[in-house]
């Protein structure tokens, strides 16, 4: 009777709490035994997250729980799998960057250092054995820049601009990796080392070990001449002057020097008409019998810029026809076998 007598007037309501329906006259909910008073204040602090989760209800499942989103997902999954554990294509081998050949690798070099740009230079710094270069030496790539400088003014002096156009290069009888490269009467000897790995398939690609005439251990000497000539040119001194200089230090006769840089610092001098003097010519005695001193002394000869004097000198030296006493006053061995 209590129930009743507390609900009588009362219409038929939803419980707030355990949603049952609570008669019309019933004072409290007969499945939760709420009082009637209390579900108003159940209601409102219950009635925001009911209302949420009947939209939750009405709105359906989550985007990420649907049927097609969990399909795609396991695509995804799949696709990632397969990216992971097939192998895909493999990264370009550092070897592939030098020339294929040995004859290739080379010309690739000669025609890389005739340009004598900075660009060229570079690249020809690239196609250097792995097993010649010094990472660690802030200066290696300069030094080899030098050399390869000092081998394009030797070849561009004696043979001219185009020479790189009459190289032809074969292979030494003697070694497999020497490489000769002809240049009019000039043999350059250029060794080669093949940088393939030895389990990798294909051509045989070539680095350049190095040019035997020109070593890149006399950078140093080239650096200190350029060096020399350079500052006279800042200072302003003609190309006459230069010249000059050049030929006094043809003259200097220093020693140790290697039969190519006796050519190098004498053929500038012996290219001139103007300053070359007996001296300078004496100074070839060591190197008579090479083939590009004995080609430029037979054009002295030929030539009539030259005074009769010098190109009689010229003469005396391919006939190996000068005094013993001269050759020993200007410190050359009168039985140097040239």
């Amino acid at each position: 009777m209590g129930d009743e007598a507390s609900g009588r007037g009362r219409a038929a309501r939803e419980c707030p709490k355990c949603g049952a329906l609570v008669p019309a006259g019933h004072g409290r909910c007969l499945v939760c035994r709420l009082e009637r008073s209390q579900m108003d204040e159940v209601e409102r602090e219950l009635g925001p997250a009911r209302r949420r989760a009947e939209a939750r209800a009405q709105a359906g499942p989550a985007w990420w729980k649907s049927r097609w989103a969990l399909g795609l997902m396991a695509l995804l999954v799949l696709a990632a799998l397969i990216v992971a554990f097939i192998p895909g294509k493999p990264a370009r081998g550092w070897w592939l960057d030098y020339p294929a050949g040995k004859s290739e690798a080379v010309r690739s070099f000669l025609s890389m250092v005739s340009t004598g740009s900075d660009v060229d230079l570079k690249d020809a710094y690239k196609i250097l054995a792995p097993s010649v270069k010094h990472p660690k030496d802030g200066e290696d790539e300069a030094k080899y820049a030098q050399v390869f400088t000092e081998l394009t003014k030797y070849l561009t002096g004696e043979f001219g601009p185009d020479w790189q156009k009459e190289v032809k290069v074969e292979e030494s009888s003697d070694e497999s990796n020497l490489m000769l490269a002809h240049v009019g009467a000039e043999t350059l000897h250029i060794r080669v080392e093949n940088e393939t790995p030895v389990k990798v398939a294909g051509p045989a690609r070539y680095g350049i070990v190095g040019v035997d005439e020109f070593d890149v251990a006399d950078a140093a000497g080239f650096q200190q001449m350029e060096g020399t000539l350079g500052a006279m040119r800042m200072l302003g001194a003609s190309k006459g002057q230069v010249a000059q200089l050049s030929s006094v230090l043809a003259a200097g006769h220093p020693r140790h020097e290697t039969r190519m840089q006796t050519k190098v610092r004498l053929l500038p001098t012996l290219r001139n008409p103007r300053l070359l003097s007996r001296r300078v010519l004496l100074e070839t005695w060591i190197v008579r019998k090479d083939p590009v001193i004995r080609r430029r002394l037979q054009m002295i000869m030929d030539d009539g810029r030259y005074e009769q004097a010098t190109r009689d000198s010229a003469k005396a030296v391919l006939q190996d026809n000068v005094p013993e006493e001269e050759l020993v006053a200007i410190g050359t061995v009168p039985d140097a076998p040239g």
